[in-house]
Order: C-alpha cells, then sequence, then structure tokens
C-alpha cells in the first residue's frame, strides 16, 4: 500500500515497510506499539523494536530488578540491565509475531549521547520509513530535567515519526 504525502504528486509516494519502535517498557511504549502494529498490519510492513540501556547511574545493587514497568538504570549493573530487557524484548517480539508481524529486536548500551540519537540511528541502518514513539507527557521541570527521547527522535529524524500520545487512565 502506498499513500502520497502532503505537497507531493502521486509518482513521489511514501510506503511504510519498516518501523522501528523504541521501547522502555513502559505503558507510553506500550501503547505506541499498539499503534505500530496496526500500521505495521495496514501496510503489510515489519517491526524492528529497539531499547537502548543507558549507562548505569550507581554502583550494582543486591536488590532484584523490578519485573513489570520501566527498567530502573539506578543501582543496577549494565550486566543485570540487559539480563532484565532481553526476556522482556523475547516477550515483545513473540507477541507481535504471533499477530503476523515480521518482528526483530535490538538492544544497545548508550554511554555519553543522548538516547533519541541511538533510536534515530538505527532507524537508519534499518532503512525504517518511520519511527513510532510514545511520549510520556512530561512538561516543565521533569520534562527538563529527564529529557524527552521522543521530542529528541522528532526534531533529529531524517525519517518521519508517529507520536503516540499516552493518557493516564482516570
Amino acid at each position: 500500500m502506498t499513500v502520497s504525502t502532503p505537497g507531493t504528486t502521486p509518482d513521489q509516494s511514501f510506503s511504510v515497510r519498516r518501523i522501528t519502535l523504541p521501547t522502555d517498557f513502559s505503558e507510553p511504549s506500550q501503547r505506541a506499539l499498539e499503534w505500530a502494529l496496526v500500521v505495521a498490519r495496514q501496510f503489510g510492513a515489519s517491526l524492528h523494536l529497539f531499547h537502548v540501556l543507558p549507562e548505569p547511574v550507581a554502583p550494582a545493587a543486591a536488590s532484584p530488578v523490578m519485573p513489570t514497568g520501566p527498567i530502573p538504570t539506578a543501582m543496577v549493573s549494565t550486566k543485570q540491565l540487559l539480563e532484565a530487557v532481553e526476556p522482556r524484548m523475547s516477550e515483545l517480539v513473540a507477541s507481535c509475531r504471533k499477530l503476523a508481524v515480521p518482528t526483530e529486536s535490538q538492544i544497545v548500551h548508550q554511554v555519553g549521547e543522548p538516547l533519541y540519537r541511538p533510536v534515530v540511528n538505527a532507524a537508519i541502518e534499518n532503512h525504517s520509513d518511520l519511527i513510532v514513539v510514545g511520549t510520556h507527557g512530561r512538561s516543565g521541570l521533569k520534562r527538563f530535567l529527564l529529557g524527552s527521547v521522543a521530542e529528541g527522535v522528532m526534531r533529529h529524524s531524517p525519517i518521519p515519526v508517529l507520536a503516540v500520545p499516552w493518557a493516564p487512565s482516570a
């Protein structure tokens, strides 16, 4: 399926064959995954799930990593983060494949750069036609202190980005 983009002629059409979805396993990422699956199924596209392991903030602790929600980074070693992420990523891949969406995953360790950069680079390297990213809806001081991966992706990607807003249940 091919869709013409605004301001182009039909011979300069846009098609989606490959979608990159960065995930931190949060509820906003899950919502973005739902949208990515809809788009992938409508266009017959494949899905590339991507997770960035940030540099740990503190040395490894004795406490176990939580099994649900975003992967915590404080007090956890890179090895512990990877051990927590790999099964979750495998589970996501399997659930996407059950819906007949060809899916692969990639986990990278990020040191010293903004978290959006490896997302954009992976999408370019994988020849993605679309990046689907969830937004947490942070604003003000939280956004300033925590940054916004979604905003960085939208500002710096040469590839079209679908930003999926997340509104928590009331």
